[in-house]
């Protein structure tokens, strides 16, 4: 055989049968290495072959049309299994299915046959790219077409519609990530809502759990912020008055029995306790005035009780909410690396949208921790100077009654 004989197929783009395209190659000597046999790469090149063929007929102006919509077809990727060798002057066969067409993409299965034998297996990742090389999705005409084979109907009487080539024109350059191809045509919702609703059930429900303690916490912050400002501002107009040298029954009268103040209240006990025990003619002396103290240091346990009230919450939210919310996160990402696994795929766009889910948890506990851990040690803090507050106030007023028992002996 002349060794400047050109590699070339029939020249007809082969035909369609059972949702597979098949065409026909023959080996020619600029094919095969010195003993005659296919160098491997060229099953490549009669794939590729098989490929435009099948394009082409499933669209006689397939060319054009790509031309005019700047836009072409790349091998993303493409596993080969060599079965058996070809040898010159076979006819050989390239069987090509459709089995997926989605967006931007184009997975086939491709299988190079003689005389029913397979002889190489090839599964293909194509591409569509713009002319920057950049991810678009495929024209309308193409999609349907390949719908169409995918379905197994009868290309032959596919025709473009009166708008196919307005399509082409207005075709979408959008990029798309080519390892997640359902991007083109369902892109997650990265959202705060989108991330919710999208999230696993126990995600949710762990989320739903924060947002609560979140609420609860600073409803507990601002009640608490109220409270404080309250009991100091009367504290201060109190002890302006305590401290003025009026008569402490008169002071005790005027307050009556409206003690809605924590010091007000520590003072009225005091005060009762000591007239209780003036009017039950009880000798005066060192037992009156521990009596009065233990009343009132009773009292003042009882009110500091009443204003810690919920702090445990905030203690708790501020402890705990980052770990709840971390066991959300891990949930999630459990739930991507089954998504990788159930995918075979490793892309960005298969495990971001999970992921994003997942630290969306770990978020929500941070907003309720970091609120609650600051308003639990700022509150903390005011009720002990408060508590100081009102454990030098009973001290006082127990020395002004010790002073007041010794002039009355």
């Amino acid at each position: 055989m002349n060794q400047n004989t050109k590699s070339h197929s029939v020249t007809n783009c082969g035909r369609f049968s059972n949702k597979m395209h098949l065409f026909p190659v023959r080996v020619y000597y600029e094919d095969t290495d010195s003993g005659g046999i296919v160098y491997y790469a060229n099953y490549l090149k009669f794939a590729e072959r098989a490929r435009t063929e099948m394009m082409r007929l499933l669209e006689p102006r397939y060319q054009q049309l790509i031309e005019k919509s700047e836009i072409a077809f790349t091998v993303r990727r493409c596993e080969v299994n060599f079965l058996a060798p070809a040898r010159l002057d076979d006819h050989l066969e390239v069987k090509t299915e459709i089995l997926n067409s989605k967006g931007a993409a184009i997975e086939a299965d491709q299988t190079i046959c003689r005389n029913g034998q397979n002889l190489v297996n090839l599964k293909v990742h194509l591409a569509c790219v713009n002319k920057k090389l950049q991810p678009t999705r495929m024209p309308k005409f193409l999609h349907t077409a390949l719908n169409k084979f995918f379905n197994g109907l009868n290309l032959k009487e596919f025709k473009m519609d009166e708008n196919a080539e307005q399509i082409v024109d207005n075709a979408a350059q959008a990029p798309v990530d080519l390892a997640y191809p359902e991007a083109a045509t369902q892109i997650p919702d990265m959202s705060v809502i989108g991330l919710f609703l999208q999230a696993d059930p126990i995600v949710k429900f762990v989320e739903i759990g924060l947002l609560f303690a979140s609420f609860r916490s600073w409803a507990i912050i601002i009640e608490k912020y109220k409270k404080l400002r309250f009991v100091y501002e009367e504290s201060d107009k109190f002890e302006e008055t305590f401290w003025s040298g009026g008569s402490l029954n008169d002071l005790h009268r005027t307050l009556g029995s409206k003690y809605n103040h924590p010091m007000v209240t520590v003072f009225s006990a005091g005060m009762e306790e000591w007239k209780r025990s003036l009017k039950q003619k009880i000798s005066l002396g060192e037992n009156l005035k521990q009596r009065v103290e233990r009343v009132m240091q009773s009292t003042m346990n009882r009110e500091l009780t009443i204003l810690e009230r919920y702090m445990t919450f905030l203690a708790s939210v501020g402890s705990t909410a980052p770990f709840v919310g971390l066991f959300g996160t891990v949930w999630g990402i459990m739930n991507s690396f089954q998504a990788i696994g159930m995918t075979k795929n490793t892309s960005l766009a298969v495990v971001a949208p999970g992921i994003a889910e997942a630290l969306f948890a770990t978020a929500l506990g941070l907003v309720a921790a970091i609120p609650a851990v600051v308003a639990y040690n700022k509150i903390t803090s005011d009720l002990n100077r408060f508590a100081g507050r009102m454990e030098a106030f009973v001290s006082e007023f127990c020395a002004i009654l010790s002073r007041q028992i010794d002039e009355e002996k």
